[in-house]
This record gives structure tokens, C-alpha cells and sequence, in this order.
């Protein structure tokens, strides 16, 4: 009987541990989840993903602290919000501090934003926005049906459909749609094309190009930019 509680005891111990655990990691997860894609091509973000498949809580929290402590770049109290609280159950100090200071600048500098939106101080008075696409799913149907998605699949090519300064290049190949984001600052300036909106198929599913399929895209994404007269510039 004493080795059977024994073991209940210890079966008990580790599972409100694992609980422990979970909580932080879901929160972790969930900050992720709210991460715009503009970031998740860089290195922080692999080290980010890598620190969480080896469980490796208090590294992953450091690495988003990091990816959130860029010069020019303001993330959103939400994020900084809840890596402070997953920094207090982790015992990171001055991780916590870290956290605590980013919140009091988003306040002196009077950011106010949503979960899931970052912006980034081009200039004095130029700002770009960059919106997870946690929230952008039923914005991404409407502008789908806007544009006119499903009349331009009929046909394989680059379709460039704008909302102002900024938009979308369908590219259509047999019904596959991949959805390339660009952005033009100024008029008769160079186009920015944010090159990380084209590692995936948007449509019928999301999956990954693989290499050759993005060595096409972009060869001829540059002969269609080329012939309609479009200065680039990748980012």
C-alpha cells in the first residue's frame, strides 16, 4: 500500500509539474502564434522555434526578448506583457526588468497598438505596420474576394491588386495561388517586396514551395517586374 501511494504521490508530483510547464509553454506559443511574418525569416525567430522543440523555456524567452529589442521596432504591450509574466513563473529577473522597460517606452512614446501588430519607425513621420496573420485570416478572404481571386485563377501569372501603398502579387500556377505582399512608400519610388510572403502556397492549402518551385517564382517574378516597368527592392 505505501509503494502504491508512493508511486500515486510521484505520478501526482509530475503531472502537476508537466501542468506547470505547459501552462508556460502554450503562453509561449500563443505569443509566437501573434508574431507577424515580416520577423520569422530572420535568426532570432529559428533559435525561437529551435529553443521550444528541446522545451527550452527560459533560452526561447531571452531569444523573444531579443527579436522584440530592435532599434526603430515597437511591439505591442501584449507581447511584452505576457513574456514578463512567463519570465516571473520562470524566475528571469532581469528578464522581467527587460520586459517592464519596453512597456514604459511603448507609454512615453504613446504606442498603442493591438496584439499582433508591430511597427517600425521608418522616419519622423513615416511608420510601417506589420500584422500577424492570426488576425489578417478573415481580412485575407475579404481582400481575396475584393480582388477578384477566384475570375484570375482561370489563368496562371502575376496579378498585382492594390490598396493604396501597399497590396498583393498573385502568383497563379494551376489553381496554386502564393500571395506576394509588397509596399511602396513613396510614389514613383522603389517597390518593396517583402520576400519572406513567398516561402508558402496560400491556396487550395498552405505549404511550403520547395526549392525549385522557388527558384521559379523568383526568376520569373523578376522578367514580370522587369516588364512592367517595377523597380524592386527585395527585403
Amino acid at each position: 500500500m505505501w509503494i502504491t501511494n508512493l508511486f500515486k504521490k510521484s505520478g501526482k508530483a509530475q503531472s502537476e509539474q508537466q501542468r506547470h510547464i505547459s501552462f508556460e509553454e502554450n503562453l509561449l506559443n500563443q505569443t509566437i502564434d501573434f508574431i507577424p511574418s515580416h520577423f520569422r525569416n530572420s535568426q532570432t525567430y529559428a533559435h525561437i522555434v529551435e529553443y521550444l522543440s528541446h522545451n527550452q523555456l527560459n533560452q526561447a524567452v531571452k531569444a523573444l526578448i531579443q527579436l522584440g529589442d530592435q532599434p526603430n521596432y515597437f511591439f505591442n504591450n501584449d507581447y511584452w506583457l505576457e513574456l514578463a509574466h512567463i519570465a516571473t513563473k520562470l524566475n528571469m529577473t532581469e528578464e522581467y526588468k527587460l520586459c517592464q522597460q519596453k512597456l514604459e517606452s511603448n507609454k512615453i512614446n504613446n504606442i498603442v497598438l493591438y496584439k499582433g501588430i508591430v511597427i517600425e519607425k521608418v522616419s519622423e513621420d513615416t511608420f510601417k505596420h506589420y500584422i500577424s496573420d492570426s488576425l489578417t485570416n478573415e481580412h485575407n478572404e475579404e481582400r481575396r474576394v475584393r480582388d477578384g481571386l477566384k475570375e484570375l485563377m482561370t489563368e496562371n501569372g502575376f496579378f498585382m491588386r492594390g490598396n493604396g501603398k501597399e497590396g498583393i502579387i498573385y502568383y497563379i500556377v494551376n489553381k496554386r495561388v502564393c500571395e506576394i505582399k509588397y509596399q511602396q512608400i513613396h510614389p514613383g519610388g522603389p517597390t518593396t517586396i517583402y520576400t519572406y510572403s513567398y516561402e508558402y502556397w496560400a491556396l487550395p492549402i498552405r505549404q511550403r514551395l520547395n526549392e525549385q518551385e522557388k527558384e521559379t517564382l523568383s526568376k520569373a517574378l523578376n522578367e514580370w517586374l522587369k516588364h512592367e516597368q517595377i523597380t524592386p527592392d527585395f527585403e
